[in-house]
């Protein structure tokens, strides 16, 4: 009886030690290559969904955006979409207004902080050489040259 009961023990205590499932905000990336997703372009970026994050830093490097974010969260169920419209100006060069909707169905409450990567090419003008996006959140313009 004894031994049944130590070999009952030792089975649960190997199950219950067993590798948990572990996820990650920013699955790894290979230096200098990341990810880019593609940005949509919407006509109306008035219904845009915007839970609440900050956009800390942007940077530029080929056709492919980085953007560093943070938001409340940490255990998924949060989306980020960077949309665009084409807007018309009296002079060269051309403005892109680009809007980062983010979707917020993460219960948890860590602050996470994360990089996001897009691909500007569906932006690029015809007849022009570079256009300047105006992104919502962020002062300076992005003077992005292809």
């Amino acid at each position: 009886m004894r031994s049944s009961l130590f070999i009952s023990l030792l089975i649960f205590v190997c199950i219950s030690c067993a590798p948990t499932k572990t996820t990650t905000v920013d699955p790894p990336v290979e230096p200098g290559t990341p990810d880019c997703e593609e940005i949509v372009y919407k006509s109306d970026l008035q219904d845009v969904r915007k839970d609440q994050f900050r956009l800390l830093a942007v940077s530029l490097e080929g056709d492919c955006l980085s953007l560093d974010v943070s938001y409340s969260g940490g255990c998924e169920g949060a989306e980020f979409k960077f949309f665009y419209q084409t807007t018309i100006n009296k002079k060269p060069p051309p403005s892109v207004v680009a809007i980062l909707g983010f979707t917020d169905n993460d219960n948890c409450r860590s602050i996470v902080k994360k990089t996001l990567h897009y691909n500007l090419k569906g932006a690029q003008q015809k007849g022009y050489d570079s256009v300047q996006i105006l992104l919502g959140g962020w002062v300076q313009p992005i003077n992005y040259s292809y």
